[in-house]
């Protein structure tokens, strides 16, 4: 697994491990469980602010999607990476590829 995140001055930081809060947790999490997936390519846009004047906590996450981990498929980015495959040569007028199969 491999994580990456860019702070708001634009530095990068990567890691093997990533500790979500919720609700990023749980939306990750559903993908996984769902249907045995063992990749999920997710994105989110996380921010800390401080809360009302009646709050018992001191921050707060935000939290902004930017792909979404329920749609997203792990090899799509791999896939858009890679050279076209090209056409199978033919030796004939048909244009059935080159083999034993004849």
């Amino acid at each position: 697994m491999h994580f990456e995140e860019i702070n708001s001055t634009g530095e990068i930081f990567q890691a093997p491990q990533c500790f979500l809060p919720e609700p990023f947790h749980s939306a990750v999490v559903k993908k996984i469980s769902a249907d045995g997936t063992i990749a999920v390519d997710f994105a989110f846009e996380v921010g800390v602010k401080a809360p009302g004047p009646d709050a018992t906590v001191r921050y707060e996450y935000t939290c902004r999607p930017i792909s979404d981990p329920s749609k997203a498929d792990p090899l799509a980015h791999l896939r858009a990476r890679l050279p076209a495959l090209p056409k199978p040569e033919s030796d004939d007028a048909e244009g059935k590829p080159k083999g034993k199969g004849k």
